[in-house]
């Protein structure tokens, strides 16, 4: 584990199934395990550990377009998959980090096109589209956080999306959410914009109104906590 501070193993030698580099690399950084874990197939492992990094390292987009660089580019819904989660949780890395002209980056440009690609096709084995995903779900999230990072619901720019189709994004991934059981989506689609979580949901979670206001601040809880702002 790439880190300044000591651990518990330091002194044992890893066991592990690749290589850095042809030369030995003492003090790895994050950016080299994880390209290493690329270059040699364990895409999951490294979207796992970039995950880490994005949150603890908060990486530029040079370094991060060095990694995207190393997912392998073969024709296979695995990587397909692998490639826009990783270039969703980039680009959400590079917004929150207050990049200038976010949307121009390099980045959110490979995240568009790659989700664009990507929402007609099926996944392998199936028959759902890739746009059912879990990937792409993140996607459809952080292009609604975008807008409402903007505040700017024009409809008359065609560069923004407009409030009746930030609505409808919403809403059709609430209805995916809700019919893949998938909870956490579901609750991430209500940090978007104002609504309240409804009652039957909460019910059906068994989470108190408590616990969600407290670990998930951005959703609108408030109605049986006595208030009528947003947390």
């Amino acid at each position: 584990m790439p880190s300044s501070e000591s651990s518990p193993l330091d002194g044992i030698p890893p066991n592990v199934p690749f290589k850095l580099s042809r030369t030995s690399i003492q003090d790895p950084t994050w950016e080299q395990v994880i390209t290493a874990l690329l270059k040699n197939g364990h895409i999951w492992e490294a979207n796992t550990l970039l995950a880490i990094y994005l949150r603890h390292a908060r990486p530029t987009e040079p370094k991060l377009l060095r990694i995207l660089d190393a997912v392998p580019h073969e024709n296979d819904t695995m990587y397909d998959l692998v490639r826009l989660t990783m270039l969703v949780s980039c680009s959400r890395s590079l917004l929150n980090q207050g990049t200038p002209f976010f949307e121009t980056t390099a980045v959110y440009g490979r995240c568009l096109k790659t989700a664009e690609d990507l929402q007609s096709s099926a996944m392998d084995g199936i028959t759902d589209p890739v746009a059912s995903s879990r990937a792409y779900q993140e996607f459809t999230l952080l292009r609604l956080e975008l807008s409402k990072t903007r505040g700017d619901w024009d409809q008359s720019n065609s560069r923004n999306f407009g409030k009746s189709d930030v609505s409808r994004g919403i809403q059709a991934t609430r209805e995916r959410a809700l019919e893949n059981s998938d909870h956490m989506l579901f609750l991430a689609s209500y940090e978007q914009d104002i609504d309240s979580l409804p009652d039957h949901w909460m019910n059906k979670t068994g989470a108190s109104r408590e616990a969600t206001a407290c670990l998930h601040p951005c959703a609108n809880v408030a109605q049986r906590l006595g208030k009528t702002t947003r947390r």
